[in-house]
């Protein structure tokens, strides 16, 4: 069996769109990228627009539509159909954008953490499709990867990075320091540093831990003050930026150091260097520090992943326990899907 499609870009919500728009403006690299939808319209949408674009603008990738359907036999078809060497997953059945009121409410006062089981699912079903694939296919979690990747690899799933978080950071960065190519920075950091920089400058408390060009650097929140991630979707526009290089690295196109999140179901996001498709830590300090430095920020968004179990917020589960008194805040991974099943009846009932 030989690979048929270069990327497989699985969703159709904002993030997916700006990514498939980026892509169709690239000159260079001759690529073949699948488009899939659980509406096959939206797929065909996507894919209309981006061919265009990309020939009128003299772009190299041509793009085809496919629909998606979740259930494990018909995961498995799709990577049949398409025989990707990269899945760039990014579907979820929890939009950061688009919350139900009450949900919301609980999501503003425990952390948006208490949604990692919501953005798990998909990407899980997914991993399981993919871990008999004939094919060694490279899956990309754009799905709350900081949390996510980790569950994904304490159930022996494959996974190879996530995308956006600390990358989306580093754009700022090297903007905020006029940064060029040959400037070196790593940073090590959490999905919790990108929610750092949406609030005013005066409110923000947490910082990324930053080395330029091998030396520590301790001037960040000055450096920042006048920089402010936009609250909406509109952020994606920087965030698909930055997906780019990472696809071309990990294809093999080039060789490149980078800030990525949650390499190898890993919590948090690191420097790397891609070399031949391969991603390798990059570290300015000792592996088990990085960890611990980034596990430190799980709480703060109102979750605590394990080797077998996660666990949300005691508040949030307490509010939840008064709509179902069986429920106790915590999804053990050998029973995921069965457990967030009931999750979502309760959900259900909050509104």
């Amino acid at each position: 069996m030989e690979f048929d499609y270069d990327i497989l870009i699985i969703g159709g919500g904002d993030l997916s769109s700006e990514i498939i728009y980026a892509l169709s403006l690239h000159e260079g690299f001759s690529i073949r990228c699948a488009i899939a939808c659980r509406q096959m319209e939206k797929a065909e949408r996507l894919s209309l627009i981006a061919n265009t674009r990309s020939r009128v603008s003299g772009g190299t990738v041509r793009f085809a539509p496919f629909q998606i359907f979740w259930e494990e036999a018909r995961l498995v078809e799709i990577l049949h159909e398409t025989r990707p060497r990269l899945i760039i997953q990014l579907a979820s059945i929890q939009s950061p954008w688009n919350i139900r009121k009450n949900w919301l409410t609980l999501t503003r006062e425990y952390g948006f953490g208490i949604t990692t089981v919501r953005h798990t699912i998909l990407s899980a079903r997914m991993a399981i499709a993919l871990r008999d694939f004939p094919l060694s296919c490279k899956l990309i979690n754009g799905c709350y990867p900081d949390f996510v990747n980790q569950i994904i690899s304490s159930m022996g799933l494959p996974i190879t990075c996530g995308l956006g978080n600390i990358s989306i950071v580093e754009s700022i960065i090297k903007d905020a320091y006029e940064l060029g190519s040959d400037d070196q920075l790593q940073l090590v950091g959490h999905h919790y540093h990108v929610s750092n920089m949406i609030w005013e400058h005066e409110k923000r408390t947490h910082w990324p831990r930053m080395w330029l060009n091998g030396k520590q650097v301790e001037n960040l929140p000055e450096r920042l003050s006048t920089y402010r991630l936009p609250p909406d979707k509109s952020v994606n526009k920087i965030n698909a930026v930055t997906v780019l290089p990472l696809i071309w690295a990990v294809l093999g196109y080039k060789n490149i150091h980078l800030n990525l999140g949650a390499p190898d179901g890993l919590p948090g996001g690191y420097p790397v260097y891609i070399k031949n498709g391969e991603i390798l830590l990059d570290l300015p300090m000792q592996k088990e520090e990085a960890i611990a430095y980034t596990k430190s920020f799980e709480i703060k968004e109102g979750v605590s992943v394990g080797e077998k179990e996660l666990t949300i917020a005691e508040g949030a589960t307490e509010q939840l326990r008064k709509i179902d008194s069986s429920f106790t805040g915590t999804f053990h991974y050998d029973n995921l899907f069965e457990e967030h099943e009931a999750f979502e009846k309760i959900l259900d009932r909050l509104d």
